[in-house]
């Protein structure tokens, strides 16, 4: 690529849309940059105690919801927080909305039963401790 080429072979090597390879373009035209202006971070809403203590009244009380742990934590400023914001951080610290389990907790109880009907029903003695004791 050299100077003069035209921006349809500059589309074609680097694989963007003409409107966009024309608005760099312009910027460079206009700034003799194209670098990004630096911008500030968004402001939180919430303070890191005000985290903390979210994640810590959640992991007491596991089935709370987030759209009420958002009505009960005032952000800064005394605003309102959203619940995806609650969402949000309790994903940084590695909470999910979800039980780990995909099958039904088997207590000694439920695993005798269990086998006390299979041995009632079926005749399989071999395959008996592998189908039901899991």
């Amino acid at each position: 690529m050299a100077e003069g080429d035209p921006p349809t072979l500059v589309v074609l090597l680097f694989n963007r849309r003409y409107s966009s390879i024309r608005q760099l373009w312009e910027k460079f035209r206009r700034t003799r940059s194209v670098a990004d202006i630096h911008r500030r971070p968004k402001r939180r809403v919430t303070t890191r105690h005000q985290d903390r203590y979210m994640v810590l009244s959640h992991l007491r009380n596991r089935y709370t919801l987030a759209t009420s742990t958002a009505r009960r934590t005032v952000g800064t400023h005394n605003r309102e927080i959203c619940p995806q914001t609650v969402r949000n951080r309790f994903r940084a610290v590695g909470i999910r909305a979800r039980r780990p389990r995909k099958v039904p907790v088997l207590i000694a109880g439920h695993r005798a039963a269990r086998l006390a009907w299979a041995r009632r029903n079926l005749r399989l003695t071999g395959l008996m401790s592998f189908l039901w004791m899991k």
